[in-house]
C-alpha cells in the first residue's frame, strides 16, 4: 500500500515518529522487534506482503521467466508469512505477559 492508496493523502501514522527506545532496548532484539511491530501494525505488514507478492507474480519481467523463478517467489512469500505469524505470536505472548525471556549477560535488574 502506498501513500497514494491512503485516504486523503494522509501520512502513515508511524512516519516522522522519534525513536523512544533506550540504547539497551535498541540492542535487545525482542524489544526492537516489538517496537517495530507496534509502530507499524502487523496486519498492515501482512497486507503489504500480499500486495508485494501479487505485484511480483504479475510483473511483466516474470512473464518469460522460468517456473523455478516463480517457485522461488512462492517460497519467499511462504517464508515471510511464517515470520509474520511468529511476530503475531510473540506480540500476543508479550501483551499477555506469557513471555519471559533471559539470556547470558542480561542485567540482573531487568525482568
Amino acid at each position: 500500500m502506498s501513500k497514494n492508496n491512503l485516504s486523503h493523502g494522509a501520512e502513515e501514522p508511524w512516519e516522522n515518529e522519534p525513536a523512544t527506545l533506550t540504547e539497551y532496548q535498541r540492542e535487545d532484539p525482542i524489544h526492537f522487534i516489538c517496537f517495530i511491530a507496534n509502530w507499524e501494525p502487523l496486519c498492515r505488514m501482512r497486507f503489504r506482503l500480499k500486495d508485494m507478492f501479487a505485484a511480483a507474480m504479475s510483473s511483466p519481467h516474470l512473464k518469460d521467466d522460468t517456473p523455478q523463478q516463480k517457485g522461488e517467489l512462492v517460497w519467499f512469500y511462504d517464508e515471510m508469512t511464517a515470520l509474520l505469524e511468529l511476530a503475531y505470536l510473540l506480540d500476543d505472548m508479550i501483551r499477555n505477559n506469557k513471555f519471559i525471556y533471559s539470556y547470558p549477560g542480561k542485567p540482573k535488574d531487568e525482568s
